[in-house]
């Protein structure tokens, strides 16, 4: 019997389906199976004993964390995992290959790799943590019940879990019940008012330990929490005001309180001098720019004296000081009161006074004192010698000297003007031509008091004049020559200044200018505060009387406004300028004249004269030439500017023609006709027109048989007393003569 061997050809068949994926809590105790892996081989005997073991752990720290039995393939924990700490994912290499056996005669290890994942999953076993800390807030002290401070926010750490939370305060440090915190949001809010300076032992901040605490049980069975400390600093505002205390030698105590306070000094001491025995100190309990105040003094002696500082902030000691010596008279007052007042201008209730009160001390050093540092006096000027200005005097509280007091003025320089009666101090001109306001408006004197003892005692005269109106508006020109061109857009203007020598900004300097009333003011006007003369439309030269020469003359006025008031003018001559604006104009359009013949010259007789001629080498000739002429005729000026007009001349006629007889007139009259009657018609021609001819029968050499009968047309026939043609004598024929009327120009003919 032969027995066949098995040989090591098969291949482990891949590893069951427990190699999914796989998840495990992280609180997973050591030594746990996770899970476990199968491989199977088809082989018989050794080749058929499968092996297992972990050839990769991903990320490498796992390696610790896992095992595996190289028999069953059971997969356990062997260390700790940690969702937090440590990766929350691994993955896990298997092999598993079987004992080995013979293949083609060679010992062969068959083997197959499958991988395993592993998830961790988190479990609540962290504390909650408080995010963005650590926590500090501001709150202005007074701040209203229920305001929010500042919101605190603690989270579970825990991946998926996020449990509720819980807040708390555990405590307070030595302030109690100024805050609260709303549990379930985690808001402080403000529980009591509070007042910040009765925290200044603490500098006025709290601090508070605030609990935040899971709602729910992790995994050791307990509710998980934290703790974190809050700063609230307690915000200043301005709600108190500065107040005095009473300071000893060594210390001041802030519980002092007080109002009142006294000291002492010495009558008439130095400017500066601080008063004795006084332990003033201020404060202001607020913080920075809140705790700022001045100083000032009130009360009846303020002006004696000052105080120092003028300001402070927080607190401060308060000194007053001398500042009117001659204030600090013992014969005038024993006692001086005077309140220092300390003032916090950013608040309503702002302002604590204290009273000092100061005993002034005597001593033997008294001068006559004037009432005043400096009198400021007035006068007119030039006022009469010997007007009484003002009387000023000294008193010296000392017995002896009462009405015993000298005046006199100083320097010696100001006696011409001015001087003093030695008794009774009133002040009087000496020379009222001297005071001329113009040259010096003020003067500055010292009026000096001396006592039995030559105490002496000064005081500052200032003696203003006071203006009267002596002075009359000045122009420093004496006439304004002013050129200008005519036309309708001219804008001119000159200005008309003049100056007063009175006192400035007074009624007596301040001047007003007028345009004297003539025939072209209308033309112009003028600013009467300043004296900016303009022209009021526009000018024209040609409405200028031609004898003028274009020249506009104007009297302007400067007058000032004091009492009586004073006036000077100056004439201002405007030169208005000729421009070739005006077009020559005929006066008609079309003209007619009338020529006698013969006449060599017309004119038309307005305006510049155009003289139309006859050429001299040309007769007018109405009977043979032209009776009428139409011209046109261009009047035109240096600026090539032309008007046109038609002109038509008439040629008239004059008698300057003789009438004209027929030539060669010869009568046939039968002998011995008898009867009256007509014998022939005769008529003459004049070549001038309206001719008026008249026939006469100048001779004739026979018996006046024949009569001349004048009409129109002149008929020649017989007499009736001369019938008898025998009488006539055919050598002597008839002259008859033909006149015309009124220039009597004749023609004769023999018939």
């Amino acid at each position: 019997v032969i027995q066949e061997e098995d040989e090591d050809d098969d291949y482990i068949e891949p590893l069951s389906a427990a190699l999914a994926q796989r998840g495990k809590n992280k609180n997973t105790r050591v030594n746990t199976s996770l899970f476990q892996v199968s491989a199977n081989d088809p082989d018989i005997g050794l080749a058929k004993i499968v092996v297992y073991k972990i050839d990769n752990v991903i990320p490498n720290d796992g390696f610790d964390l896992f095992s595996i039995s190289d028999r069953t393939g059971e997969v356990k924990l062997t260390g700790h995992l940690n969702y937090t700490s440590k990766s929350t994912f691994y993955q896990l290499k298997i092999n598993a290959s079987d004992s080995g056996g013979l293949l083609d005669g060679q010992n062969i290890v068959q083997f197959s790799s499958a991988f395993a994942s592993i998830t961790v999953i988190d479990v609540p076993d962290l504390d909650p943590q408080f995010i963005n800390i650590p926590y500090s807030a501001t709150v202005n002290e007074n701040t209203a019940v229920g305001q929010t401070v500042l919101k605190v926010q603690a989270v579970d750490p825990d991946t998926g879990v996020n449990a509720t939370m819980s807040y708390s305060i555990q405590k307070s440090t030595t302030v109690p019940d100024l805050f609260e915190i709303n549990e379930n949001t985690g808001d402080i809010i403000v529980k009591n008012i509070f007042d910040r300076e009765k925290f200044l032992d603490i500098n006025a901040a709290v601090t508070l330990q605030v609990l935040a605490q899971e709602t729910t049980h992790n995994i050791y069975g307990i509710f998980a929490r934290t703790s974190t400390d809050i700063q609230i600093n307690i915000g200043d505002i301005n709600d108190n005001k500065p107040i005095f205390y009473e300071c000893n030698n060594e210390s001041c105590d802030p519980a002092l309180e007080s109002t009142n306070f006294h000291g002492n000094i010495n009558e008439h001491s130095s400017v500066g001098e601080p008063v004795n025995g006084l332990n003033i100190f201020a404060q202001d309990l607020d913080q920075g720019t809140n705790a700022k105040f001045t100083l000032h003094l009130g009360g009846p002696h303020k002006d004696a004296f000052s105080v120092f500082p003028l300001s402070a902030t927080s607190d401060t000691p308060v000194q007053i000081h001398v500042k009117n010596p001659q204030a600090l008279d013992y014969e005038e007052v024993k006692t001086m009161i005077v309140k220092v007042v300390a003032h916090d201008s950013s608040n309503m209730d702002c302002c604590s006074t204290a009273t000092v009160i100061i005993r002034i001390n005597d001593i033997n050093d008294n001068s006559p004192v004037f009432q005043h540092e400096t009198y400021n006096l007035e006068i007119r000027e030039h006022s009469p010698k010997g007007t009484i200005i003002d009387t000023i005097t000294a008193k010296d509280p000392d017995t002896a000297d009462v009405n015993n007091i000298t005046y006199r003025l100083l320097p010696q320089s100001i006696l011409k003007y001015f001087d003093v009666d030695p008794k009774t101090g009133r002040v009087i001109v000496v020379d009222g031509k001297l005071l001329d306001r113009e040259v010096s408006y003020f003067f500055s004197a010292t009026l000096q008091a001396t006592d039995n003892d030559n105490n002496v005692g000064r005081t500052i005269l200032v003696i203003t004049l006071l203006d009267i109106n002596d002075m009359t508006p000045h122009i420093p020109r004496e006439i304004y020559p002013e050129f200008v061109k005519e036309g309708p857009f001219l804008q001119w203007s000159v200005l008309i200044q003049a100056t007063d020598g009175d006192q400035e900004d007074s009624d007596n300097s301040r001047i007003q200018y007028r345009i004297q009333r003539s025939k072209f003011s209308d033309n112009f006007t003028i600013d009467v505060n300043t004296g900016l003369l303009q022209n009021n439309g526009p000018l024209d030269r040609e409405a200028i009387d031609f004898s003028f020469n274009g020249a506009i003359k104007l009297n302007v006025n400067a007058t000032d406004m004091g009492v009586p008031p004073r006036s000077t003018g100056v004439t201002v001559i405007i030169t208005v300028e000729d421009v070739n604006d005006n077009t020559p104009k005929f006066e008609h359009s079309t003209y007619k004249f009338f020529v006698k013949e013969s006449d060599k010259a017309a004119e038309d007789g307005s305006g510049y004269i155009g003289d139309i001629s006859v050429d001299p080498d040309v007769e007018l000739d109405f009977e043979q030439g032209r009776r009428s002429y139409n011209l046109k005729i261009e009047a035109t000026d240096l600026g090539q500017k032309t008007d046109l007009a038609d002109v038509e001349v008439i040629v008239l006629d004059v008698n300057d023609e003789r009438p004209v007889l027929p030539k060669g007139f010869t009568l046939h009259v039968p002998e011995n006709t008898t009867g009256l009657g007509e014998v022939v018609k005769i008529e003459a021609q004049d070549p001038d027109t309206n001719s008026s001819l008249i026939y006469e029968l100048l001779s004739m050499q026979a018996n006046p048989v024949l009569n001349l009968n004048i009409d129109n047309i002149t008929d020649l026939g017989f007499d009736e007393e001369s019938s008898n043609a025998d009488k006539m004598s055919p050598q002597a024929p008839p002259i008859i003569l033909v006149r015309h009327d009124p220039v009597f120009q004749w023609s004769t003919r023999e018939l």
